[in-house]
């Protein structure tokens, strides 16, 4: 997951970050709104979306495919390109919201060590 965590924090603002974990990729965002690249995102990073996935299926006590069948919906895939948009924007979304979790615990740590003049 690395790599596409990677990926996102040097080509995306932190506002669309954002704008990504709080509404979703459905809203269109440049690099993840049409299926070419999304084919291509997932084709890069494919083992990174499963790795992840792999991780929240065992947190929840599921198998990946249980998960998939919860986040998309069985019947919102009618292609390939569609099975692998829906992973990219669920990864996009849940890395998003990774890292706007991280900027505001280090947002929150700095502003303790501020208060407690830690050096």
């Amino acid at each position: 997951m690395d790599n596409l965590k990677h990926y996102i924090r040097e080509n995306y603002e932190a506002d669309v970050i954002k704008d990504i974990a709080l509404r979703g990729c459905v809203n269109g965002f440049s690099g993840v709104t049409y299926y070419s690249e999304t084919t291509d995102l997932y084709n890069k990073f494919h083992k990174d979306i499963w790795d992840m996935l792999w991780d929240i299926a065992e947190e929840e006590g599921i198998t990946q495919m249980k998960l998939i069948s919860n986040l998309i919906g069985q019947d919102n895939v009618g292609s390939d390109a569609q099975f692998k948009n829906h992973l990219v924007w669920n990864a996009f979304e849940y890395i998003c919201s990774i890292l706007i979790s991280e900027d505001t615990l280090l947002k929150d740590f700095k502003e303790y060590e501020k208060k407690v003049n830690i050096k």
